[in-house]
């Protein structure tokens, strides 16, 4: 059988090409393609990335112990070099200590003896103040007084230690040594004396009174 159109060719229908439509999906694959071909790639370097970091935090966890012990050093260091400066300090203050340990025998009553002379450095807990970038003391805006700061300082002690035995009134005192030391104008000179620290013990079989005694090493002294 055969078909004729008799229509006129201005209203025949078109016969439409699926190239344009077949164009569109390949541009949409391409560009799915594309994105995940970019998508894979950011992953991969997510990952290289993931296993770089992981590769650093377990060095830096290797060498932690480097690293507190660097610290630890630093902090020794600033601990040595405190105690050089007081060490310094008592170079410079030109005591004789053969006088001083002399004057601790004269002074020392007779039911005390000592255990242990030393030297060393107190920690203690001072207040200075605030300084400006240009050297001058820096003022509280409200009170206009000098501002002022906690700080910690290493000071040279003369450290004595030792114990006493009761006195024929049976008394364990430690005060006749304290007053005698306070009183001394040579030793005093020299020397400050702090709140002793006292327990009452045994020694031997006899009541005895454990003692330590801690002397501020004055700046500045000179052995008379």
């Amino acid at each position: 059988m055969i078909a004729i159109n008799l229509l006129p060719r201005h209203l025949r229908p078109v016969k439409r090409t699926p190239i344009p439509h077949i164009l569109s999906i390949l541009v949409l694959l391409a560009a799915i393609g594309g994105m995940a071909f970019i998508l894979i790639t950011v992953k991969a370097q997510v990952f290289v990335v993931r296993s770089q970091l992981d590769g650093v935090q377990q060095e830096l966890a290797a060498l932690q112990d480097v690293v507190d012990e660097h610290n630890q050093l630093i902090e020794d260091k600033a601990r040595l070099a405190s105690k050089i400066e007081a060490i310094e300090d008592i170079a410079r203050d030109r005591i004789i200590w053969s006088r001083q340990l002399y004057n601790l025998s004269r002074l020392a009553p007779d039911n005390l003896w000592f255990r242990e002379i030393g030297v060393a450095t107190k920690r203690v807990q001072r207040t200075e103040n605030v300084l400006n970038a240009d050297g001058s003391v820096a003022l509280d805006p409200t009170t206009n007084r000098p501002r002022t700061r906690p700080v910690t300082v290493d000071i040279p002690v003369l450290r004595v230690s030792g114990y006493v035995i009761e006195t024929p009134d049976g008394r364990l005192d430690t005060g006749t040594f304290a007053r005698a030391a306070e009183q001394d104008e040579e030793f005093a000179s020299l020397f400050q004396i702090e709140q002793p620290r006292v327990v009452d013990t045994t020694y031997e079989g006899h009541k005895v009174r454990e003692f330590t005694f801690e002397f501020v090493i004055r700046r500045g002294g000179e052995a008379q």
